[in-house]
């Protein structure tokens, strides 16, 4: 059995406890002039029952709407930004690596001629000696 609804389309049950939740913040729905109970209502930000609140509902979801809307986009453009920085980094490190590879080349390269440079020195070396000696 579905609950009966009020011309808002909210269900009694709803609106019964928006007043109950009312009534345990002081403001009830018998106390004073209906105005007066209705601006203390939209003071306290308390959703009443008539036929407008799902107007105002919308409108305030509409806000919140927009504004996280806005923070997605924030965080998008942020997201955008580290994938750049991402992508820099990358290019950097594999500019390093084959940097850092050619330099291993190059120092392979320069052992081996410090190695021959030591061999020609000690034949020098031993060609000197056998110089002196004669």
């Amino acid at each position: 059995m579905m609950p009966s609804r009020h011309k808002s389309g909210r269900s009694h049950l709803l609106c019964d406890a928006i007043w109950t939740l009312m009534d345990d913040q002081g403001s009830s729905r018998h106390r004073g002039d209906g105005r007066a109970v209705a601006a203390r209502r939209r003071r306290s930000g308390i959703v009443s029952c008539s036929a407008s609140s799902p107007r105002r509902v919308r409108v305030e979801f509409k806000e919140e709407l927009n504004i996280a809307q806005n923070q997605v986009t924030k965080l998008e453009e942020q997201l955008r930004v580290a994938e750049k920085e991402a992508e820099d980094l990358l290019s950097l490190s594999a500019k390093l690596a084959r940097k850092g590879s050619e330099n291993a080349q190059l120092i392979k390269k320069l052992n081996g001629k410090v190695t021959t440079l030591g061999s020609l020195l000690k034949a020098l070396g031993s060609q000197l000696e056998e110089a002196d000696s004669s």
